[in-house]
């Protein structure tokens, strides 16, 4: 049995001493229960789990830019290398931060020894633009390609990972237009 104190310390009780001081703790009324240090293990403090999204497989329908924090990174038009930065058409992208992100929460979830991660879902898209093969082939590419740079940082089979190449993105366009057409553009000038 474990407990955890004021200070977020889980303290881990044997059987043994546990048969011990059960029946103990039901002829008293406690103002405040102590417990000898010497029966108790500190183990390290560990962060409260974070909310964990229910499994969906991936569909061509679902919006991933909808559910709740998800992380992007992007290649270059056509290109299935993940670069940290580059480029694209004068507009500089950075995946540096989520990179860093995805390797963080990744480590976390191996350490994590309150919980067991069933698997990693990666999902590639491509643009809608071009021959839909030519997309497929890039969505397929670009999920590898992440799942690859986290298997080269750390130890993790392939069967913990859900790699899909979702085509052509036109559930995330979309959904896009949709909320450009319901915008509202607003400049307020003074002199």
């Amino acid at each position: 049995m474990s407990l955890q104190n004021e200070a977020g310390y889980f303290f881990t009780f044997t059987k043994e001493i546990l048969d011990d001081i059960m029946p103990l703790l039901d002829t008293i009324v406690p103002v405040e229960t102590v417990v000898p240090a010497d029966i108790v293990t500190p183990v390290e403090t560990v962060a409260a789990p974070q909310e964990v999204p229910e499994y969906r497989p991936y569909t061509p329908d679902r919006v991933l830019r909808k559910e709740k924090n998800p992380l992007y990174v992007y290649f270059e038009v056509g290109g299935v290398r993940l670069l940290r930065s580059f480029s694209d058409h004068g507009r500089q992208r950075d995946n540096g931060p989520v990179l860093d992100e995805i390797m963080d929460l990744t480590a976390q979830m191996l350490s994590d020894t309150t919980s067991s991660a069933k698997h990693i879902q990666i999902v590639g898209l491509a643009s809608v633009e071009g021959r839909t093969e030519d997309n497929q082939r890039l969505s397929d590419e670009r999920a590898l390609a992440l799942q690859r740079y986290i298997q080269e940082r750390l130890p993790i089979p392939d069967s913990m990972f859900e790699t899909v190449g979702g085509g052509e993105a036109w559930s995330e366009f979309r959904d896009q237009l949709q909320d450009l057409r319901y915008s509202v553009y607003l400049q307020i000038y003074y002199e």
